[in-house]
This record gives C-alpha cells, structure tokens and sequence, in this order.
C-alpha cells in the first residue's frame, strides 16, 4: 500500500520551483550597440585620460631632476664653503704659528742679549774670577736652574751663592775659581790634624757644601747636628 505524505512536506524539485516563481532572476539587457558619435567620444576621452597621465610623467619626472639638481648644487656649495674654511683656518694657523715661532725667537734674543750684558757685567766686576772654571762648576749651574733672568742679575746670583757656601763652611767658589786658585789655601795646612769623629772632615764639608742646594728638607735634618759641631770646630781654629 502506498504510504501518503504530509501536506507541509514538499519534494526538493517542488521547492526549487516555488523558489524561482517567489525570487524570478532578471532577465539580462539585452546587449546595444555603440553607436559612431559614441565610439568617437569614448575614444576621444581614452585619449586625453592617456595625453593627461603623459604629462603628469613628465611633470613628475622635471620635478624629480629639478630636485637633484637643486640637491647636488647645495652640495657643491656646501663643499665649496667647507673647503673654503679649511683653507682660511689652515691660513690662520700657519700665521699664528710663525707670529708664534718670531715672537719666541724674538723673546730668545732678547734672553741672550740680556744674560750677556749681565754677564760682562760680572766679569768686570769680578776680574779675578775664571768665569770658564766657573762655568763647569755643575753644582753652580744646577744652582742656577731656573733662577737666571729673574729678580736677581747673574753678579747677585754667584754673591748669593757664594755666601751660602761660605756659610756652611764650603770652600769659596772667589777662591776656588780665582785665577789664583793654584796657591794652597789656609785650611790645607790643617789637613794632618786628627780630628773628632762627631766632625766632618773638610773634604766631607765641601762636598756636603756642593749638595746643600739640592739636599730634601730630610737629608738636611740628618745632618744637620754634626754640620753644626763641625763648623763649630772649624770657627775655633
């Protein structure tokens, strides 16, 4: 026996064909055909569109070599001015340099000038003193270090040397560089005397004399007991 379906159930063609009759696809337009005037017009407005992009090319690529352009003649210039100032300071330095180097030979020609008066100033105040044995006194020279040319004249330099040698019981540098120096001195006379061990001997005191200068504050204060009781001894005799 043939099974009957529901009313509300619909076979799948059914539905398909009530679906076209409820949604009917557009018929498509039927396709027209240009006519010349349009053909024309289309072909016409093709043209410009291609002649107006043509243009915006060229403008964009004038636009492009105008900025390079630009862009290396800016360069050009900056080297130019960066070249330019090179040169100017080097200009500048060479001439700051010899203005430099003529005002220091300068200032050295007028040291020598200077220290030569001064010089021939001591030679004629102190015409028995050999100035050529002077002059390789190394501990006389060091004393010199850094005081030629100052407050004191050369003549005041060797005074003050003098005195201080004198003073620590050294032999005199008048004596010593006196052209006269070949005769034997006062204390030589004493030198087969047996003396205290707390004393220097002479020899001991013209070297310690020659150092003094140059002594550290330390070295100084190591010695400076026995330096005393020494020219003490040599001031009795």
């Amino acid at each position: 026996m043939t099974e009957e379906k529901a009313p509300l159930e619909t076979e799948k063609d059914d539905l398909d064909f009530i679906n076209s009759l409820l949604n009917p696809e557009p018929e498509p337009e039927p396709e027209t055909e240009l006519t010349e005037a349009e053909k024309a017009e289309a072909e016409a407005l093709k043209k410009k569109n291609a002649e107006e992009a043509q243009k915006r090319r060229e403008r964009e690529a004038k636009e492009k070599a105008e900025k390079e352009a630009r862009e290396l003649e800016e360069k050009a210039k900056a080297e130019a001015e960066a070249k330019a100032k090179a040169e100017q300071e080097a200009k500048q330095k060479a001439e700051e340099e010899t203005r430099a180097k003529s005002e220091s030979e300068k200032q050295r020609e007028n040291q020598v000038t200077e220290l030569a008066k001064q010089i021939a100033d001591f030679r004629i105040k102190n015409p028995e003193i050999d100035i050529e044995k002077l002059q390789k006194d190394t501990n006389f020279t060091e004393y010199l270090s850094g005081k030629l040319l100052g407050k004191k004249t050369f003549t005041e330099l060797f005074e003050s040397y003098n005195a201080f040698v004198n003073r620590i019981g050294g032999v005199s540098p008048k004596e010593q560089y006196s052209r006269n120096a070949d005769k034997p001195s006062s204390k030589s006379a004493n030198k087969g005397t047996t003396l205290p061990e707390d004393v220097y001997t002479e020899e001991e005191m013209e070297r310690i004399a020659s150092k003094m200068p140059f002594m550290s504050r330390q070295e100084l204060e190591k010695i400076n007991e026995k330096l005393n009781r020494s020219l003490a001894y040599y001031n009795k005799k």
